[in-house]
């Protein structure tokens, strides 16, 4: 124990452990939102037409400017849409402009304006980037190339109203900024960022601990066994190990993860088929381990007196070899630990870990989806970054001191 508290690191990570434990699994209790909970805003919509019923116009504002990474990230237009001009009162012309002619010269674009046009009834939106002279425009569908939040706005600047229709909807609140309400923002399912962050870290840790006590049954087991009994038995389950250390890792659950989706499985028992399947894979390092050690032990004095006094088997293995070897399975279940969330992470991100609506911080990283979001939009990425970094490095801290601790050769 005074090893261990000697080592600044591993008491550091100690710290940062139970601040995570606190943090995902007592910290949701005080938050009024759920990790699922949709959050949406009211989208005001004011709509000016002509007598004849033909819109004159309104745009949306955005308070912000964009930036792409290519010109063809703004997107064009194949068909034609109509521009009314009108005065007093009066419709004076209407013609239709083709939008594939207007290109983009660089790929700042310092305003951004949503416009509507067409018959009342049937408008159609189209964004529009104006810079140096040029509009950049592309119709807008549901499935649009960009997510933006704002107001609706009419500029009359005659202070003509004709016809004045308002519409009001409520659409998701997505990529919100921080604020009070939200203090990490919003997602792109415009989701409460912090309280997705509490419970993926729940999923997360809860991944990590799970695989650990299936590889360690496993691998303790089939490695004590190889390594007391030595002979066949060894060979078989060596060449079992070996058998398992060839299997490819990311491929194999992108194949599992497909046969899970064709089965229609939910999202919440997805959780549990993925622990089983990596603690499944994970213990063939901690058998080869543990079947080292007990090699080692078995040809230690003490053990030899056992055998000469005729001792079960049962009683030589549980009283001499099993607390020997307890603090290698220590050390190993701690710095499994980090390694496997750090997988999940990694398979998560790669969308055949945790699946939505459900959170784990893999799941929360892979929202970037393109620089625009990683640029404009660091409150999406960077905490379940740094959570997984953080609680990483303080699993290997502690595993570090809990080694050193252990070790009876280790000086100080």
């Amino acid at each position: 124990m005074r090893r261990f508290i000697r080592n600044r690191a591993a008491v550091i990570g100690i710290v940062v452990l139970v601040f995570m434990v606190v943090f995902c699994f007592i910290g949701p209790l005080f938050l009024p939102y759920t990790e699922t909970e949709l959050f949406y805003m009211a989208k005001e919509q004011n709509t000016v037409t002509a007598e004849d019923g033909t819109v004159i116009g309104f745009i949306f504002e955005i308070d912000e400017s964009l930036t792409f990474t290519s010109e063809t990230e703004y997107g064009r237009v194949s068909n034609n849409t109509p521009f009314v001009e009108t005065t007093k009162g009066s419709l004076l012309s209407m013609e239709e402009r083709d939008l594939t002619a207007l290109t983009s010269k660089d790929t700042d674009a310092e305003y951004y304006v949503s416009m509507m046009s067409g018959v009342s009834g049937n408008e159609q939106a189209v964004a529009a980037f104006y810079e140096d002279g040029t509009w950049i425009m592309n119709v807008l569908t549901d499935s649009g190339f960009i997510n933006v939040s704002g107001t609706w706005e009419y500029h009359d600047k005659e202070e003509i109203r004709m016809n004045d229709r308002r519409i009001v909807n409520a659409v998701l609140n997505v990529r919100a900024a921080p604020s009070k309400a939200h203090p990490l923002g919003t997602d792109q399912g415009g989701r409460d960022m912090l309280t997705r962050l509490m419970y993926g870290g729940r999923v997360s840790l809860l991944v990590g601990l799970c695989v650990v006590i299936v590889e360690l049954l496993i691998g303790v087991t089939l490695g004590g066994i190889a390594g007391y009994y030595g002979g066949k038995i060894d060979m078989v389950i060596m060449r079992l190990v070996e058998i398992f250390y060839a299997i490819p890792f990311i491929p194999l659950m992108l194949i599992i993860s497909s046969i899970m989706m064709q089965l229609r499985i939910s999202p919440a028992n997805k959780i549990y088929y993925i622990m089983f399947v990596m603690g499944i894979l994970y213990w063939a390092g901690v058998a080869r381990m543990i079947r080292g050690q007990i090699l080692s032990l078995r040809e230690m004095e003490y053990m030899q007196a056992a055998e000469a006094l005729g001792l079960r088997t049962s009683r030589k293995i549980f009283k001499h070899l099993i607390p020997n070897v307890m603090p290698l399975i220590i050390v190993m279940a701690t710095m499994d630990l980090g390694s496997i969330i750090l997988t999940e992470s990694t398979m998560s991100f790669l969308g055949v870990g945790v699946a939505a609506p459900y959170a784990s911080w893999g799941n929360m990283v892979s929202a970037v989806t393109s620089a625009t979001v990683m640029k404009n939009n660091p409150w999406i990425w960077i905490p379940p970054g740094l959570c997984i970094l953080i609680t990483v490095l303080a699993f290997n801290f502690v595993g570090d001191g809990l080694r050193d601790a252990f070790d009876p050769k280790m000086k100080r």
